[in-house]
């Protein structure tokens, strides 16, 4: 086994490269990735300025998970589009966590200030399975134990890529090439490369639909006016697009990152 060294002229080059070759095969799902961010600062915009000493714990630490999450939006697609699919599927996990605190939090500032004041390094918040179902029964989904199962399997794939998982590694560290495996750093557009970014896209801009969901109802309300509801909406509906159009490609979503 070998590292190739001579493949590119330079990392810069070949991200450039990549960034060409990927375009066609990655341009709807970024132009849904850049929609998201987009309605996301658009309903945070809505927020009038707040008087730090009377604004609600639960607004504080939501409007501070919002900003991280838009800024891993913005991470996942440069991440994608240079062909650093795993290391989009990386940030992504952390993004399911940011979008199901928030909806776990909804307005409950009891529960929001245990967040603020948690000072443990080694133990986290609570369990992301049980944040992700108590987050389901808040936003009132409908068979919130089946959805949970669903949603949290996604959760347990991004976390392949992030923990290094032997399986998910395996698959996605070495091109083969006429007969020879070949160890490579940098960007790869192979098609399994391909998969995973559609995979890490299509479901970061459903946690942001989630985010926005509890946040729209728990702190914004009275603010959102009709062009935010439609924007939303339209989220809604690009995720549902994105989803299916990988179903047509790859098969069942289900396993996805494997």
């Amino acid at each position: 086994m070998s590292v190739d060294k001579n493949k590119l002229t330079s990392l810069d080059e070949g991200e450039l490269m990549a960034e060409q070759q990927l375009k066609p095969e990655l341009e709807l799902h970024l132009i849904g990735i850049k929609k998201a961010y987009q309605v996301l600062c658009k309903v945070m915009e809505t927020v009038p300025p707040m008087n730090l000493e009377k604004v609600s714990s639960s607004m504080k630490v939501a409007s501070a998970l919002l900003v991280r999450i838009a800024n891993d939006m913005r991470t996942i697609a440069i991440l994608s589009a240079k062909g650093y699919a795993i290391q989009a599927a990386t940030i992504a996990a952390a993004l399911y966590e940011s979008a199901l605190m928030i909806a776990y939090i909804g307005n409950d500032d009891n529960l929001a200030n245990r967040w603020i004041n948690h000072n443990v390094p080694t133990k986290s918040f609570i369990s992301v399975s049980k944040m992700t179902l108590e987050a389901l029964k808040k936003l009132g989904v409908q068979n919130s134990k089946k959805e949970k199962k669903n949603l949290y399997h996604v959760y347990e794939q991004l976390c392949q890529a992030k923990h290094g998982n032997p399986i998910f590694q395996k698959a996605h560290s070495f091109l083969i090439e006429n007969n020879t495996v070949v160890a490579q750093p940098g960007p790869i557009t192979t098609n399994e490369f391909v998969r995973v970014s559609w995979f890490v896209m299509e479901n970061a801009i459903n946690l942001v639909g989630i985010a926005l969901q509890s946040f729209i109802r728990n702190h914004i309300k009275s603010n959102a006016n009709n062009d935010i509801i439609d924007a939303f909406k339209d989220l809604q509906d690009l995720h549902k697009a994105l989803s299916s159009m990988g179903a047509r490609r790859y098969g069942m979503k289900k396993d996805n990152t494997n």
